[in-house]
C-alpha cells in the first residue's frame, strides 16, 4: 500500500519471501527463480497466518476506504507457488491484522470491523477439512484490531478500541474448566452432583444443582463462588431456569463459609414462587426471607455487602433497579460470592443459564495522608476489577467534608493532584465506575498550616 500526503493511493500484492535459515535479504522469486505469485486481491488491514504449509490472508479493506470490508479469504501455497480462494467469511471484516490465529487446525478470527464503522463481537472459526465457517461464542464486547492468539488451550483477546482504546483482556477456558478464581462445589446434602461450565469469556455461566436449596437451618444446592474480602456486589440476569419444581432456586448469594449452616443473603428466582431474598441471621439458625411474586426467569438480580448491611433487588431490565429487601447478616471479613442453583428435589439436577455477570469494581483511595496548605496531595486511587462488562473504569473524587473547598487536578488515567483552600481535617471520597457498578472509597487529609 502507497499513501502519499495522507492518501492511500494504491494496495500491492506484491508478495516477498525471507528463509530465516539460509536467507540474508528479502526475496520476490521462489528457490528456483520463479517470481513470487502476487496476491490477486491487494488489499490492507487484513489479517494473515498459516497452517498446514500454506498462508491464509483474511479479510482486509481497499485504500483508505473503510467502507470496502472483504469476506474474501486467499490461500498461498508455497508448493505450487499459486493462490486460491477458501469459502468466504460470513460477513465482511477488516481490521484483523493481529486477531488471526490457528486452534486446532483451526484458522479463527475474533472481532473486526465492518462498513459504516460497525464494530463485532463476533469470533468465526473456518475448517479446512470442509472448507466451512462456523460461530464461536463471541467477546463480550465490539472490538477492532484487538491482538488475539492462543496460549495452552485458551483463546486470548487482549486491547483494540472501539470508541477508545481498551486494555481490557478477555480469556476464553475449555470445557469443563472454570476461569481462575471461580470454583464449584455441592453445598449439603444433595442427591446428585451438580455442575458449572462457561464457554463465553466469564461472564457467562451454565449452573447446575440438585438439592432442596436455601432453606430452613441448613441448605443443599450448587454453589459456583469465588472469595469476597470486604464489601461487594454481584449483578446477573437468570436468563434460563429448568423447572424441576415449582421450588426451584437459581440466583445470587452471599455466605461466611461453605457449611451447609452458614450464614449467608441471597437472591433467589423460582418457576413458581417468584423471586426471595434469603438471610440466614446466626449459623445453624433459621432462614427468613422476603417475596416479590409474579415474576419468573429471566430476570435481573443484584446484591450488595456494605459492611454487615446485605441487600438484594430486583430489575426486569438490568436499568431500573428496586429494592427487595435488607437485613443485618454479621460474617467474617472474607466471605464467599457467587451463583446458587437447586433443583428442590434430590432426585433431579435444576440447570439454570446466567449472564450478563458483574461482580464490579473495588476501590481503594489509599492511604491517609498529612500535608502542609502549601503543598498539595497526590491521591494515588486504585481499583481492582474483573473486566466485566466492558472493561474500562472510570475514577472521579469529591469531599465529603472539610473547612475548605477541594481543587481536584488530573485525569480518569492518572494520579490526582488535590490542593486545599484552608487548614484543617478532610475526608475525600473516590468512586470507580464500570459504566454499569460503582464502588467508593474513603480516604483523610489532615492539612497542617
Amino acid at each position: 500500500m502507497i499513501r502519499q500526503n495522507g492518501v492511500y493511493v494504491q494496495d500491492f500484492g506484491t508478495h516477498w519471501a525471507f528463509n530465516l535459515d539460509t536467507d540474508t535479504a528479502w526475496r520476490t522469486t521462489t528457490t528456483s527463480g520463479q517470481i513470487l505469485a502476487p496476491m490477486p486481491n491487494p488489499r490492507n488491514h487484513m489479517g494473515g497466518t498459516a497452517l498446514n504449509g500454506k498462508i491464509y490472508a483474511v479479510g482486509g479493506q481497499h485504500l483508505g476506504n473503510q467502507n470496502t470490508p472483504q469476506s474474501e479469504v486467499d490461500v498461498y501455497d508455497p508448493a505450487t507457488n499459486s493462490w486460491s480462494q477458501t469459502a468466504p467469511m460470513p460477513r465482511p471484516i477488516s481490521h484483523v491484522t493481529a486477531n488471526v490465529f490457528v486452534r486446532n487446525g483451526f484458522v479463527v478470527v475474533t472481532t473486526g470491523r465492518m462498513a459504516n464503522g460497525v464494530l463485532i463481537p463476533n469470533v468465526i472459526e473456518y475448517d479446512p477439512a470442509t472448507n466451512t465457517w462456523s460461530e464461536l461464542p463471541p467477546v463480550p464486547a465490539p472490538r477492532q484490531s484487538p491482538v488475539s492468539g492462543l496460549i495452552g488451550d485458551q483463546m486470548v483477546v487482549t486491547c483494540g478500541s472501539n470508541s477508545t482504546v481498551k486494555a481490557q483482556t478477555w480469556v476464553t477456558t475449555p470445557t469443563g474448566v472454570l476461569p481462575a478464581p471461580w470454583l464449584d462445589q455441592d453445598i449439603g446434602s444433595v442427591g446428585m452432583s451438580g455442575n458449572a461450565s462457561t464457554t463465553n469469556y466469564s461472564s457467562t455461566f451454565s449452573v447446575g444443582g440438585s438439592g432442596v436449596g436455601v432453606v430452613s437451618n441448613a441448605d443443599s444446592f450448587n454453589y459456583l463462588y469465588q472469595p469476597l474480602n470486604g464489601n461487594g456486589q454481584i449483578v446477573v440476569r437468570v436468563a434460563t431456569q429448568d423447572n424441576t419444581g415449582g421450588s426451584a432456586q437459581a440466583g445470587i448469594m452471599v455466605r461466611e463459609t461453605l457449611d451447609p449452616t452458614s450464614k449467608h443473603a441471597a437472591m433467589l428466582i423460582t418457576p413458581s414462587n417468584g423471586i426471595l431474598f434469603e438471610r440466614r441471621l446466626a449459623t445453624g439458625g433459621a432462614t427468613s426471607q422476603t417475596v416479590f411474586s409474579g415474576v419468573a426467569a429471566p430476570y435481573w438480580l443484584k446484591l450488595v455487602r456494605a459492611g454487615n448491611t446485605l441487600t438484594g433487588s430486583r430489575s426486569a431490565d438490568g436499568s431500573t433497579w428496586t429494592r427487595l429487601g435488607a437485613d443485618t447478616v454479621t460474617m467474617a471479613t472474607s466471605v464467599y460470592v457467587g451463583l446458587a442453583v437447586a433443583s428442590s428435589s434430590n432426585v433431579a439436577v435444576s440447570q439454570a443459564g446466567f449472564d450478563n455477570l458483574n461482580l464490579g469494581p473495588k476501590a481503594n483511595a489509599g492511604p491517609n495522608q498529612t500535608i502542609a496548605l502549601s503543598s498539595t496531595a497526590t491521591l494515588s486511587r486504585t481499583a481492582t476489577d474483573d473486566g466485566l462488562p466492558a472493561g474500562t473504569l472510570s475514577y472521579s473524587w469529591r469531599k465529603i467534608n472539610g473547612p475548605g473547598t477541594v481543587t481536584f487536578a488530573g485525569t480518569s488515567t492518572s494520579d490526582t493532584v488535590a490542593t486545599f483552600s484552608a487548614a484543617g481535617v478532610y475526608t475525600l471520597r473516590l468512586t470507580v465506575n464500570d459504566s454499569k457498578l460503582s464502588s467508593t472509597s474513603d480516604m483523610t487529609v489532615t492539612v497542617n498550616p
